[in-house]
């Protein structure tokens, strides 16, 4: 029996934690020293350039979108804003609705949901109608407990609220980290691991957070990685933000009549972005 039939077996025997603990301390200094390598020897990529916020023209009175994150809403693996994830998923915001956007993107790179908590409650005032929030990846790889991780993402929730009224909130599932070419085996599997954790307590706050919504992110092709194998490259922005457009459109409560011509026009094909399984 291999490991992940092992796992598999020991999860459904209510012995999973057990198992895991066991590989993960006969793994740890191997694991340790991947770190270590990769953090060494991974391209540091630069943020996007160009303003964090901008306009994306419409028919319809505009639709103010604020998204709140990592790296990835920094744009880190993209050359401009226009090529990240945020403006990239207000275009296609548009393309949904027909209504202008003016978006802005609030994005620390190496944050987590406690860093972003603190720089959303040193702020007075949102102005926004819709928020997405992209976290997860910092939080897995510093191994913060997923208890840890589900009250800090509440509290960034009703802090975002505190400040902007009760608008709708769509999380970005944590990403496939077992998917970062980055990332050297056993290390990729163990924080892939970590992430489905992390994933089920933002799908289990949802349930505990009216208003709150949460949005699988798609597993990427090798070719949608960024040079450092770890950040969407501009194409994988585009497939992400497509299925993250549909995910805020359905939130928002945009009714039919607000739905224009353009939706069936849009031909971007998520073929191959699969969605990712429950843990």
């Amino acid at each position: 029996m291999n490991a992940n039939k092992l796992s598999r077996s020991a999860d459904r025997n209510g012995l999973g934690g057990a198992v895991h603990a066991g590989w993960l301390a006969l793994l740890l200094p191997v694991l340790v020293a991947q770190a270590a390598y990769t953090r060494l020897t991974t391209p540091r990529l630069p943020v996007a350039a160009g303003p964090d916020e901008g306009e994306i023209p419409g028919r319809y009175p505009a639709l103010r979108f604020l998204a709140l994150g990592e790296s990835t809403v920094a744009g880190v693996g993209a050359a401009t804003q226009d090529q990240a994830l945020t403006c990239q998923c207000a275009r296609w915001l548009r393309d949904l609705t027909g209504r202008a956007v003016c978006w802005k993107a609030v994005g620390l790179s190496g944050g987590n949901a406690r860093s972003l908590l603190v720089r959303m409650r040193a702020m007075e005032r949102v102005e926004a109608d819709l928020a997405l929030v992209v976290l997860g990846v910092n939080d897995v790889v510093a191994f913060r407990a997923p208890a840890k991780w589900s009250q800090d993402l509440a509290s960034l929730v009703l802090a975002l609220r505190e400040r902007s009224g009760n608008i709708p909130v769509l999380l970005a599932g944590v990403p496939p980290v077992e998917r970062f070419t980055a990332l050297p085996q056993p290390l990729r599997d163990c924080l892939g691991r970590r992430a489905r954790v992390l994933d089920r307590e933002a799908r289990q706050l949802v349930s505990r957070l009216p208003g709150l919504s949460h949005c699988q992110t798609p597993l990427p092709r090798p070719d949608h990685l960024a040079e450092d194998g770890f950040h969407p490259s501009p194409a994988g922005y585009s497939g992400w933000a497509w299925v993250l457009a549909h995910a805020l459109a359905t939130l928002a409560r945009l009714s039919p009549d607000e739905l224009v011509a353009e939706r069936a026009a849009v031909t971007y094909s998520p073929m191959c972005l699969s969605g990712r399984h429950a843990a």
